[in-house]
């Protein structure tokens, strides 16, 4: 039997904190399912899906997380969480990445969100980032294959009414 935890570290970069982090899990019996890891300006962000052995101690693997974050100067949040089966009504359609490009002003996260959730499109992935020259964002969904049409005709709509650029195109499934 096994149990299933979502932590989340965030603390100032440094090279490092990713081995120091898989260390703890590994030395605590844990295997790390699933991640995201990036740096954010120079923050560094972990998100985690680990698996523990139920014969391992989740209080000792507290001890030891908090600890890590403790000595790495990280905030750690741990998060239990059940096995659920993975919701194939959300994982069907066509894997697509929309790209935002243009002047940076509040507002483009969430009215090209608010659109992508109005349409049922399921954003699987989000990166935002801001140069000196413009304000870019990826945007991941999967998308019902009866509503590619309606995206594709609405994209140029949600881009003039924004003031940015928007393209979208079919990403390529990896084979695993």
């Amino acid at each position: 039997m096994s149990k299933y935890l979502a932590l989340s570290f965030i603390g100032k970069d440094r090279p490092g904190i990713v081995a120091a982090v898989s260390k703890a899990l590994f030395d605590a019996g844990c295997n790390l399912e699933e991640s995201s890891m990036t740096k954010l300006r120079n923050e560094f962000a972990m998100i985690l899906i680990v698996r523990l052995d139920t014969s391992n101690s989740f209080l000792a693997l507290k001890k030891t997380i908090e600890a890590t974050a403790k000595k790495n100067g990280l905030s750690v949040l741990v998060r239990d969480i059940s096995k659920e089966p993975v919701n194939t009504k959300t994982q069907k359609g066509k894997k697509y990445i929309i790209t935002v490009y243009g002047a940076d002003k509040p507002g483009i996260v969430y009215a090209t969100s608010a659109y992508l959730a109005k349409n049922k499109f399921n954003i699987t992935d989000v990166q935002t980032t801001l140069s000196a020259k413009a304000y870019v964002m990826f945007i991941e969904i999967l998308l019902p294959v009866a509503k590619e049409k309606k995206m594709l005709a609405d994209i140029p709509k949600v881009a003039k009414k924004l003031g940015v650029t928007i393209s979208a195109h079919q990403a390529e499934e990896p084979e695993l």
